[in-house]
């Protein structure tokens, strides 16, 4: 006994050691009280199932029977229910992690994690329909998952009856749980019996115990509760029960709230009222295997072998959850066939069974080169709807090896990687987004194939809020302009030039990027075909309201009257294009005549005229040079002035004399000198305008 009391304390202290708990947010199966739960160091997702020792003397304190032994037999049937299922092993059935674990207060153990019971989720949901259910409703179920869960569950039963050798004789909602996959698992095995054990005996219902903790009479069948009659056809009669109750809020065909007299009344007229019973199910072939599982007589009963092929489980959506199941020995063309068709039955499926059943199995297969591509359409197209959470971390670490490194025959899963960047931008975070989907794109632009080509450029169109100018300068453009050099396809070069014109209209090219990189490239354009001119027109314009005017008199201009001759060009083209070289000749001369009014070496006075007055009378030049020499040399500038150097009177004169060579003049008056200097220095020296007559005699 002590070393009993030592197991108990080591083994409570292990899992709450081991274990991380959270008691906020319990949920109920049967009599267990289940708390999510996750493994110290590891993180790995569990659920802990609880059940406190002293409800037990709570809850019985009104039992017909003797308490105690009331409380041995319950304390007996929740250990064999653990025992159970850490025996069994099968996908259908709740998988045990941790072994029970008891003390003087509770039992407890560990499993997979579950996120609710079945009774929960049919008595929350709305009628179930063939409809897609709602994705953001946990308790909502259409048709094709119950028809999933609904063959899990019978898959769990075979096994039991084949392998095992075991009849569960307690199922019932409360006998199935949920996990966060949506798979439906089998538990609750407390009263479960091998088929080779002789004849087993009932226990004694009693309405003062909670049905938690006792088999539910609404979902046993007849020969068992009335002739404690023991085989395999008790638990095909409860499959119907729960079949039933799936698509009728959780209520059995039969109501005898745990009364054996009620329950046999409720038999006897099942036959009555089984047809009225089935007749609101929509589903013709759910409704005729329906009466065959709930024949009161067991002969007549469906064998649990033969529903797997029942027409309900074969038709419609659930073939290709089905497919999926048995798709590793499908034949390649099979899945090619079969996946080309599943992206069209996409609207008939809920949100969570294509996230939660249909799309963990298409990634499982993507290192599958020969149907990548079809299994890309499918991912891309749940992936649509899918949580940007979840797709980051789920669904993008199973792409990045594609984006990474192509597949052999890459054309077609290429080309719908880069038809699906929206989805990229839409769930990833942008750095995530401009690290490792980008340089898939840019990869792309080195393809042979046109058509990716072409699908890489246009990506840069949608992208445009996710670049910025230094990844557009130093990742993009090189990557364009090379391949705008090497391509022979016409519509990539002009797809290529778009791409240049969208990004100087996003001011993503820069000034010195334009003239350094793009305006050469461009000239080195040899083709006259309309569609490559009429591209290169637009950037060409875009590009002038941008470089500087000197570089569009100089580079701009000249090119796009070059480029206006082509005999490609329709009239209308013609036209066009003539258009546009008046809108940025104008454009251009307006800007000039704003800088040369706002230039500080304006002045109200004109040297130019007043020089090129000068310079047509050599009679004045010869007269201002030698009053320049007379008097400018008796006067001397400030030291902080600019000065010419004047020619001498006698070197005008032989200048003027023999008009053989031309003689260039300086301006007479200082370059920093303003108007009032100029008349101030004439008053001082005595000079006059009026003293031409003197300068007359040097003729």
């Amino acid at each position: 006994m002590f070393a009993n009391a030592i197991r108990f304390v080591s083994n409570t202290k292990k899992i709450k050691h081991d274990y991380y708990i959270d008691k906020e947010s319990p949920i109920y199966v049967g009599p267990w009280t289940v708390y999510p739960a996750t493994k110290r160091g590891t993180d790995i997702e569990v659920s802990v199932f609880s059940f406190e020792k002293r409800i037990l003397s709570t809850i019985l304190r009104n039992a017909t029977v003797n308490t105690s032994l009331k409380e041995n037999f319950i304390l007996e049937v929740l250990r064999r229910d653990v025992s159970s299922l850490s025996r069994l092993r099968h996908p259908s059935l709740l998988q045990v992690v941790e072994p029970l674990e008891e003390s003087r207060s509770r039992l407890t153990f560990v499993t997979k994690r579950i996120q609710s019971s079945l009774a929960d989720v049919i008595c929350m949901s709305t009628p179930i329909s063939g409809n897609s259910s709602d994705a953001d409703n946990p308790f909502a179920l259409d048709e094709i998952e119950v028809q999933k869960g609904l063959l899990q569950i019978i898959n769990g039963i075979m096994f039991l009856q084949d392998s095992a050798k075991i009849l569960h004789l307690n199922i019932q909602p409360r006998s199935v749980v949920i996990d966060s996959k949506g798979d439906w698992k089998l538990c609750g095995f407390g009263f479960c019996q091998s088929l080779e054990s002789p004849r087993y005996e009932l226990m004694d219902f009693d309405v003062s115990t909670p049905s938690s903790l006792q088999q539910c009479l609404d979902f046993l069948a007849p020969e068992y509760v009335l002739h404690e009659i023991v085989g395999p056809e008790n638990d095909v009669f409860s499959l119907g029960c729960l079949v039933y109750a799936v698509f009728n809020r959780g209520k059995s065909v039969l109501s005898a709230k745990n009364h054996l007299l009620t329950y046999e009344r409720e038999v006897k007229n099942l036959n009555d009222r089984l047809n009225f019973c089935v007749e609101n199910i929509e589903s013709h072939s759910l409704r005729s295997l329906l009466l065959k599982l709930l024949s009161p007589n067991p002969k007549s009963r469906a064998n649990v072998f033969s529903m797997e092929s029942a027409d309900y489980f074969t038709n419609g959506s659930i073939s290709a959850l089905r497919f999926l199941e048995a798709f590793p020995e499908k034949l390649q063309s099979e899945k090619v066939v079969f996946l080309e068709s599943l992206v069209n039955k996409f609207p008939e499926i809920s949100y969570r069974v294509q996230s939660q059943k249909i799309l963990p199995t298409l990634l499982d297969f993507l290192n599958d080169q020969e149907i990548v591509a079809p299994l890309l359409s499918c991912i891309f197209q749940i992936s649509k709807s899918l949580d940007p959470s979840l797709f980051s971390n789920k669904v993008f670490p199973n792409l990045l090896p594609l984006l990474t490194s192509f597949p052999k025959n890459p054309e077609k899963p290429l080309l719908i990687i880069l038809q699906s960047i929206d989805c990229f931008k839409a769930k990833l975070p942008r750095s995530t987004f401009n690290e490792k989907v980008l340089p898939f794109v840019y990869a792309c632009l080195e393809q042979p194939y046109a058509n990716i080509q072409l699908s890489a450029v246009e990506v840069f169109h949608s992208v445009l809020d996710m670049l910025d100018q230094k990844i557009v300068k130093s990742a993009i453009c090189p990557k364009l302009y090379q391949c705008f050099s090497v391509t022979k396809q016409l519509e990539v070069k002009v797809s290529i030039l778009e791409c240049f014109h969208v990004f100087i209209d996003a001011k993503l090219l820069d000034s010195f990027a334009i003239l350094e990189k793009l305006l050469p490239l461009l000239e080195k354009v040899k083709t006259r075909v309309s569609a490559v001119v009429m591209a290169m027109l637009k950037v060409y314009v875009d590009i002038g309201r941008v470089i500087p005017e000197e570089s569009v008199h100089e580079l701009v201009m000249p090119r796009l009257w070059v480029l206006s001759a082509s005999s490609e060009l329709s009239v209308q083209e013609y036209t066009h294009f003539m258009r546009e070289i008046r809108k940025l000749s104008d454009y251009i001369q307006t800007e000039h005549k704003k800088k040369l009014r706002s230039s500080p070496s304006s002045s109200p006075y004109d040297h130019s005229i007043y020089n090129a007055k000068t310079l047509n009378n050599p009679v004045a030049n010869n007269q201002s040079s030698r009053m320049q020499e007379q008097t400018l040399p008796s006067t001397r500038p400030p030291s902080n002035m600019k000065t010419s150097s004047f020619p001498s009177p006698a070197t005008l004169n032989m200048a003027g004399k023999n008009h053989t060579s031309a003689v260039s003049f300086p301006p007479l008056v200082p370059t920093e000198m303003n108007e009032s200097a100029i008349h101030q220095n004439d008053a001082k020296n005595g000079d006059s305008l009026s003293d031409l007559g003197a300068w007359k005699s040097l003729l």
